[in-house]
């Protein structure tokens, strides 16, 4: 994010990995998640002082977590997924988790995008700001700067059309003074690269 009044490059923004993992699976299946890290690589490629949250890496044994455990992981990750600056969902088909991340966030005035065939799904059309159809597609759009604008230029919607569907006012928020992230991050068991 931008310093207040400061134009130009981003310097800064978290960034929160949404995105499929056990989906419609019954029992203890995992979706291949080898997606993370090409997300991972794009963004540290071309926004280099982007924080990334990614909920495998926060809990890798999730799926073996008793009930009380699930809870906290789960609440947890809705919260990071709502003070994300972005929240990019990659989505093959559709994930309940993801919905409700990308729910949380787009209520929050945060930028959604989605990476996913499922053009005609209305949580997709309804809360994203963009979709695109591959990595590959991702890729383009966050080398392009396509990303960096849509942060830039997210404003919060019109009076007549709060608490009518739009998304609540954007709280992009400068990053905290010097350490005050990584310290975030650390504190939460959130932000990390």
């Amino acid at each position: 994010m931008r310093a207040p009044g400061e134009r130009g490059v981003l310097r800064h923004m978290r960034v929160f990995l949404a995105g499929i993992i056990q989906g419609s699976h019954q029992g203890r299946d995992l979706h291949d998640q080898s997606y993370r890290e090409r997300l991972k690589q794009i963004l540290r490629a071309y926004l280099p002082e982007t924080d990334l949250c990614c909920p495998i890496e926060l809990h890798p044994a999730a799926i073996d977590y008793a009930p009380d455990a699930q809870r906290r992981a789960f609440f947890g990750l809705v919260d990071n997924a709502s003070q994300a600056d972005v929240l990019v969902a990659y989505l093959p088909q559709a994930s309940m988790g993801t919905a409700i991340e990308m729910w949380e966030a787009y209520h929050r005035g945060r930028v959604v995008v989605a990476i996913t065939p499922m053009r005609e799904n209305w949580v997709i059309n309804l809360l994203t700001h963009a979709v695109l159809p591959s990595l590959d597609a991702f890729e383009e759009f966050v080398r392009d700067g396509r990303l960096a604008a849509l942060v830039e230029n997210l404003t919060p919607p019109p009076p007549s059309l709060r608490g009518k569907g739009a998304p609540a006012t954007p709280a992009l928020l400068p990053p905290s003074p010097a350490g005050g992230d990584a310290e975030y991050c650390e504190r939460r068991r959130g932000w990390g690269g």
